[in-house]
């Protein structure tokens, strides 16, 4: 019997102390998992506060554009000019170069549609097309965020994904002006939304087409990306009728209206739209475009990469089947920032792509709290070093011009003063504005002089002439303006024929010799 108690007492004590051991490891791997969330949430402040620092600098920006009465860019001043002649009924797709005035509408005409009633109300002015492009960015991160959430039904990645996209300084920098990429971007991403969202409803594949269209007729560009994103998504989510759907009703209605407008403008459309891009193209400005994203955005780049190549293999996500395709599709489409005469507005939809990218990786990683923390923290670092890149290479784009108010205003004076035609380059916002039509595109009539398609004799002997009461020539510290806008031969007449009349914020005030 007493051996009999000592076997049971033994036993109890051994049982007793392995229970004690399971339950201090079940605390410890408590306590390390709450940790793991204690950091994370660390994690998720510090990338909070980054994309709060984002958002302080778009919202200074954007305010500042559109408290700003004058041109912020050279392109703003053709589009503010095309809006005004939709406004009054004109066809702003003219058939024949060789006659004045010497404009191009490289567009198609949607932006200046959505323009003509505040056009109509409030007259000339820059603030109605700068709201719809500001609109535009911050709807753009909306519909990235909610296909996010739609494909992975993650709480947090979702906002990431939309905030990133505003971190952007393209977004941050081109949204603020007048110009047409934001509309077509954010109707390309309307577009990819309402096909996820609603890929099992017949009406939503006509919907997705419906956008898609309107999107290519306010660039014809964005024909690329998001068509064939939706199109290998839905390929791949094993819906191939409703991918053959798609295509069929974006690539028919889109080339049918292309047939329609052409032949109502007879043959305008076409020569604008397509003849008129004669730009050469330069694979240094790729090339240099790419370093700088590079070196500015590797870690994004390190983190997509991971997602794209490891996701096969284990916990695949629905995201990545659109992710992929969008991003090489966009990436194909940035190419053409070679062109002579682009900008960061040719990166934009590649911006888009890499921020939805990153939301889908930050979602596909979610199965390790600690792979998660490792994501968050990369991605916050990453934030900062969008914000000082913004900082440092966009903000003085905007806030420079804004500065020199005062200048501005005085040029503005002078045209509106001037009875007779102006010409103007990087200011040639003011000559629509101040209620008179644009004349002359020096840039863009340079390419077409260069590439054979406008022959510029006449326009030659109207400068020689006198014929112009007024041209003002931008002339920054650091870089030549007018010798990539003005051909060789009009710079000399205008040497010649012209005198300086005074000079304000780097542009100098000519007027015809007596």
């Amino acid at each position: 019997m007493p051996g009999s108690f000592r076997r049971i007492s033994g036993a109890s004590f051994a049982y007793n102390n392995q229970d004690s051991v399971v339950s201090w490891w079940l605390m410890l791997k408590k306590f390390r998992f709450s940790f793991a969330k204690l950091v994370l949430g660390l994690a998720l402040i510090g990338l909070a506060v980054q994309f709060g620092f984002s958002l302080w600098t778009y919202a200074r920006l954007a305010g500042a554009a559109l408290s700003f009465p004058y041109p912020l860019d050279y392109g703003e001043g053709p589009l503010l000019d095309q809006t005004l002649r939709l406004a009054d009924g004109e066809n702003i797709y003219k058939n024949d170069f060789s006659v004045p005035p010497y404009t191009i509408s490289n567009y198609p005409p949607l932006f200046l549609l959505l323009q003509v009633p505040f056009a109509k109300i409030f007259g000339p002015a820059f603030w109605y097309g700068r709201l719809i492009s500001i609109l535009g960015q911050l709807l753009t991160a909306v519909f990235i965020g909610l296909t996010l959430w739609t494909l992975t039904g993650d709480r947090v990645s979702p906002a990431v994904g939309g905030l990133i996209f505003l971190a952007f300084p393209y977004g941050q920098y081109w949204s603020t002006l007048n110009r047409i990429d934001l509309l077509a971007l954010v109707l390309s991403w309307a577009a990819l939304f309402v096909i996820v969202r609603w890929a099992d409803r017949r009406w939503g594949v006509y919907a997705g087409a419906a956008l898609l269209v309107l999107s290519i007729y306010t660039r014809q560009s964005y024909a690329l990306a998001a068509p064939f994103g939706a199109f290998v998504w839905l390929l791949a989510s094993r819906r191939w009728r409703k991918a053959v759907y798609l295509a069929l009703l974006t690539g028919g209605v889109a080339l049918g209206l292309f047939l329609v407008v052409n032949l109502w403008t007879r043959g305008g459309f076409f020569l604008n739209i397509v003849t008129a891009n004669v730009n050469p193209f330069y694979w240094n400005t790729v090339r240099w475009n790419m370093e700088e994203l590079g070196r500015n955005a590797y870690l994004l780049a390190a983190l997509i990469a991971v997602f794209l190549l490891a996701e096969r293999f284990t916990n695949r996500t629905r995201s990545w089947l659109l992710a992929l395709p969008y991003l090489a599709a966009a990436g194909l489409s940035a190419l053409t920032i070679g062109k002579d005469g682009s900008n960061v507005n040719y990166l934009l939809e590649l911006a888009a792509a890499i921020a939805f990218a990153a939301g889908a990786a930050l979602a596909w990683m979610n199965r390790s709290v600690w792979v998660r923390v490792l994501a968050v923290a990369v991605l916050a670092a990453q934030v900062w070093m969008l914000n000082a890149w913004v900082q440092e290479n966009f903000v003085g784009r905007i806030m420079e011009r804004v500065k020199h108010e005062g200048a501005v205003a005085a040029l503005f004076r002078k045209v509106s003063e001037t009875e007779g035609t102006v010409l103007a380059d990087e200011f040639m916002g003011l000559v629509p504005l101040a209620g008179k039509r644009l004349y002359y595109q020096p840039f863009e009539f340079k390419m077409l002089a260069e590439g054979g398609v406008w022959d510029e004799t006449e326009f030659l002997s109207s400068i020689a002439d006198g014929k112009f009461s007024l041209i003002l020539w931008y002339q920054p510290p650091d870089w030549p303006a007018i010798e990539s806008r003005w051909t060789a031969r009009q710079r000399e007449l205008i040497q010649n024929y012209y005198t300086r009349d005074g000079a304000y914020e780097f542009t100098s005030i000519l007027r015809p010799k007596k």
